[in-house]
């Protein structure tokens, strides 16, 4: 992957040389694995352990970030970290053995600082991490990412579920009908308050009284012998 880069960053070849080669051998021996080495690629990786670092992040399950990924500061300047995802503002830092000389690490820790400040979430990762380390990395930069809002799609390729309206406050109310409003009465209870199951609204000019009176006094069907 590191080669592929270099050669892209060099215009040495070209995307659309790189595609033409697949076409051209349909069905052949290793196409499908380099169709996925060819997407992964990305020509503004700036050092082969950077592209080994990406790689392995889209590979552990992450979103493919963004090399040397413009990010505008409320200030007005335009800062570059190594690896962005600048939906949920997490950047990673690879930092290498050139890192270690003063004048360079003092100016990165400034750039960084103010990506800080920004709002964005920053980490560092260093050669010996890279090889020896890397699941806690992986973990890190999800745990980064699930904080900003980033999940991962379910096996089956669906989007991640939202939260059941039954959650909703009154959700679980409204499907019950008015039983849980305040001075409400649901529906199994005004059933249990009508004589015979089904009362009678008094007509206009009726008092409650009468409407109950004649009520009583109407024979019943199934009571009345043949």
């Amino acid at each position: 992957m590191p080669i592929i880069d270099t050669l892209l960053a060099r215009h040495l070849v070209t995307r659309a040389e790189l595609e033409a080669l697949i076409d051209s051998h349909p069905g052949a021996r290793g196409c499908r694995r380099a169709q996925e080495a060819f997407s992964l690629t990305d020509p503004a990786s700036q050092s082969p352990p950077e592209s080994i670092l990406r790689v392995r992040l889209v590979l552990g399950g992450v979103p493919k970030p963004t090399a040397q990924c413009p990010v505008q500061l409320p200030s007005g300047l335009i800062l570059h970290p190594d690896l962005a995802w600048k939906d949920w503002q997490v950047a990673v830092e690879y930092d290498g053995h050139w890192h270690a000389e003063p004048d360079q690490l003092h100016r990165d820790r400034h750039r960084l600082n103010q990506l800080i400040v920004a709002g964005w979430t920053v980490l560092h990762v260093t050669s010996s991490r890279l090889h020896n380390d890397f699941p806690a990395v992986l973990r890190e930069v999800k745990s980064a990412l699930h904080t900003k809002g980033w999940r991962p799609a379910p096996p089956d390729g669906r989007p991640p579920r939202q939260p059941a309206q039954a959650a909703r406050p009154g959700g679980a109310a409204r499907r019950r009908g008015q039983a849980a409003r305040p001075g409400g009465r649901g529906q199994a209870a005004r059933q249990a308050a009508r004589p015979g199951g089904a009362a009678r609204r008094p007509r206009a000019g009726q008092s409650a009284e009468f409407s109950q009176i004649a009520i009583t006094a109407r024979p019943n069907p199934g009571l009345t012998s043949t």
